[in-house]
């Protein structure tokens, strides 16, 4: 019985999670080794691609959901926070195929695959980054060193942040688009105290370096006009965070 539950685990478990590792680690420290395995144009490597981006993404709900546990802040859970994940990653990928297009650039694969690594690793980088950060301060909360994560509203001296939370509130129940737009910003963070609440940059920061990355590969990937498909990628990742912050 244990001869059959071995192999069951390493095909399921362990092998997944040590791709997934293996795959982080060299898109950090050597992109361009990544590039190139990734670089033919059989569907394997698209599979690949789209399934390093599933686990990622997979792991990254359970990170952040144990960071939120730690924090004591609302879970995120919900499908709008995680739907503004995927709303990026296909837009970003499909304004950056269709302006390669246009151009005459790369096939669209590329794009594919090079979204899937860059925002994979996004995704995966920023839930762990945000899970330990989360037990960090919990531990030093619960050993006396730091204050209580939460707010005091009875402390402020005026109504202002009580009335803007109520009325963030209030737009989420009313506004699907706006609750999206909310959690993919980071709002939830924004019950937390100042300069706590500051975490939400994090993420900011780390997906504009996963936009040059998927950008560096898109660069590598292609085989002609490798400028033009690099270019489109920066393109891509402008125009659809332009949009939002508007």
């Amino acid at each position: 019985m244990r001869q059959q539950i071995k192999p069951t685990v390493e095909c399921v478990f362990i092998r997944p999670l040590r791709d997934l590792v293996d795959t982080t680690f060299l898109l950090i420290t050597r992109p361009a080794s990544v590039a190139r395995e990734f670089a033919s144009q059989d569907g394997h490597e698209l599979a690949r691609a789209i399934t390093y981006f599933v686990a990622a993404f997979s792991a990254g709900v359970i990170l952040e959901n144990i960071a939120s546990w730690a924090l004591d802040i609302e879970a995120f859970s919900d499908v709008s926070y995680w739907t503004l994940h995927l709303l990026a990653v296909l837009s970003i990928t499909a304004l950056a195929a269709f302006i390669a297009f246009v151009l005459g650039s790369s096939p669209p694969v590329v794009f594919v695959k090079s979204a899937c690594l860059a925002y994979g690793a996004y995704i995966l980088i920023n839930s762990l980054l945000l899970a330990g950060a989360s037990h960090t301060l919990a531990a030093l909360h619960k050993v006396g060193h730091i204050p209580d994560f939460k707010p005091d509203f009875a402390s402020f001296e005026d109504y202002i942040p009580i009335a803007k939370q109520a009325y963030f509130d209030c737009l989420r129940k009313e506004s699907v688009l706006f609750d999206i737009m909310y959690d993919g910003f980071g709002g939830r963070y924004g019950q937390l105290k100042d300069p706590l609440d500051e975490i939400t940059y994090l993420g900011l920061v780390l997906f504009t370096v996963a936009s040059i990355l998927f950008a560096v590969l898109a660069f590598l990937g292609t085989k002609r006009r490798r400028w033009v498909a690099a270019v489109a990628a920066v393109l891509g990742a402008v125009i659809f965070y332009g949009g939002m912050y508007l």
